[in-house]
């Protein structure tokens, strides 16, 4: 029974009432106006023959009413809780010991009054009981909406991984107040994440979780489409069947227009609460915001890949046209990329590197295979064209938006350190860093190759002449890095020339 709630109605009533009121409950004596002593109150006489009435009531769970031979009269009523009865609301009369007796109990009008006693403190209970609940609302509401807020902020990008559906999936188990929270998506096993309570007594999670999404298959309830909604496992043989303790779940499909791309779901062995249409809402709009960026992140993946193969093809290209220096675009990319790893480059910078080195030499399609294979010096127009290439490299590259951080790197790879290099002129640090990354592999391996015009020197001369044109030529820092990888630069590419 609720501790409070009816004192006041009880304590005015006394008050001008010839009646003495208390509430009473299984186990005892609950509240009364002018309660004393509770020892001496339950050895009083009038105290035994009202808990008597108590346990009859709670037996009859109706009006009752009685006259003692002591001269007190008895009144009870029970009070009630969702149909349940939680208490008796007690009434008599017995000081002096006729004062109520010679006027003649009215026995119906003290049930009246009694039952709008009990009606007052019923509406006191309800107006608790709604208070409770919209504060509950209130804060449920708060909690729904920092979880939608944390969600949305991080599933908006592109950047969807592991650690973020780890992320995602705990914020949703203690938002939700559930015993499991996953994500199941068979073809992207990276975006797959069960998080559960410590305590879960669940033997082998992913089969458990399995378990139910096949379960929904041959399940027919539920409550509309891509979602699935189980409030008692025991009402049905399907999912009563994978475990023996009743349990709820919530199963959303996660999708973006045709292409489903697996399960959002919660679960819970806790019956005392339901699952909520909110937690449906809520649920499914995560469930579609993971799969509008799965596709977004998909379709990025296939313009990548689309972009890779052009680049390929512009590699294959270049190379197609100059017969002596096949593979040249790989082994400067590879080169730098070594060096990029030695000194510390950052994944983001390298990516844009990547690019940048193996396409350092794609403005070489616009020239003449005569002049890229010509076993004889080179013409000074000749030249003027040949020197001509990164400027027409970037000019190829720039339509690709993907790729526009990669073209400092292949306009300016033939700057010198100290301003003597082509097409602007550019000196020290003011040459860009890819480029100037590029430039040492770019010698390195135009060293050791063959031309047309003469056979490719060792690795180990190259690295003599790397190391004489330093501060002229190439960046002195960056020739200072080579010299740390040689020995691997050596050992990789003596490996890749044996494969």
């Amino acid at each position: 029974m609720k501790p409070t709630g009816f004192e006041n109605i009880l304590s005015g009533f006394s008050k001008i009432s010839a009646l003495k009121f208390e509430i009473w409950d299984e186990k005892g004596l609950v509240f009364c106006p002018d309660q004393g002593d509770p020892e001496k109150e339950a050895s009083n006489p009038v105290q035994l023959s009202l808990s008597r009435m108590v346990t009859r009531i709670y037996k009859t769970q109706e009006f009752l009413y009685d006259e003692k031979e002591n001269h007190v009269d008895l009144f009870g009523l029970p009070l009630f809780d969702n149909e349940t009865i939680v208490g008796v609301l007690l009434a008599y009369a017995s000081s002096p010991a006729n004062a109520f007796r010679k006027r003649g109990p009215d026995v119906e009008d003290t049930k009246t009054l009694l039952t709008q006693i009990v009606d007052m403190i019923h509406e006191r209970w309800e107006f608790q009981n709604e208070s409770e609940m919209l504060v509950s609302e209130l804060d449920r509401n708060y909690e729904t909406l920092h979880l939608y807020s944390n969600v949305a902020t991080q599933i908006k990008t592109l950047n969807l991984s592991n650690q973020m559906i780890t992320r995602l999936m705990e914020e949703i188990r203690n938002n939700m107040r559930v015993d499991m929270a996953f994500s199941l998506m068979p073809d992207q096993p990276n975006y797959s994440k069960i998080v559960c309570k410590q305590e879960l007594n669940i033997e082998d999670k992913t089969k458990f979780v399995d378990s139910l999404i096949k379960a929904i298959k041959s399940e027919n309830k539920h409550l509309g489409p891509g979602y699935y909604i189980i409030n008692n496992s025991l009402d049905s043989q399907t999912f009563s069947s994978i475990h023996q303790d009743r349990f709820r779940f919530l199963a959303v499909q996660i999708q973006h227009e045709i292409d489903v791309y697996g399960w959002l779901g919660i679960f819970s062995f806790n019956m005392d609460r339901i699952i909520e249409r909110s937690q449906l809402k809520l649920l499914i709009s995560i469930a579609e915001q993971i799969g509008v960026v799965i596709s977004n992140t998909n379709l990025y993946h296939e313009l990548e890949d689309f972009g890779i193969d052009i680049v390929k093809s512009l590699i294959a290209t270049i190379e197609a046209k100059d017969l002596y220096t096949r593979g040249h675009s790989e082994r400067v990319h590879y080169i730098a990329m070594l060096m990029a790893r030695t000194f510390g480059m950052d994944k983001e910078k390298r990516n844009v590197l990547n690019w940048a080195a193996l396409l350092h030499d794609v403005g070489k399609i616009g020239i003449s295979e005569t002049v890229l294979n010509k076993p004889g010096r080179l013409t000074d127009e000749e030249y003027t064209a040949i020197k001509k290439h990164p400027e027409k490299g970037a000019k190829i590259i720039k339509p690709l938006e993907y790729l526009a951080e990669s073209i400092p790197g292949i306009l300016h790879h033939h700057e010198h350190y100290n301003g003597k290099g082509y097409p602007s002129g550019l000196k020290g640090e003011k040459i860009p860093l890819n480029a100037r990354i590029i430039a040492v592999a770019d010698t390195f391996d135009a060293i050791t190759s063959d031309r047309a015009y003469r056979k490719g020197r060792s690795y180990e001369k190259a690295l003599e002449i790397i190391n004489e044109v330093s501060g002229t030529q190439l960046d002195p820092e960056q020739v200072q890095i080579f010299n740390k990888i040689f020995n691997k630069l050596k050992t990789g590419l003596e490996m890749r020339h044996a494969e």
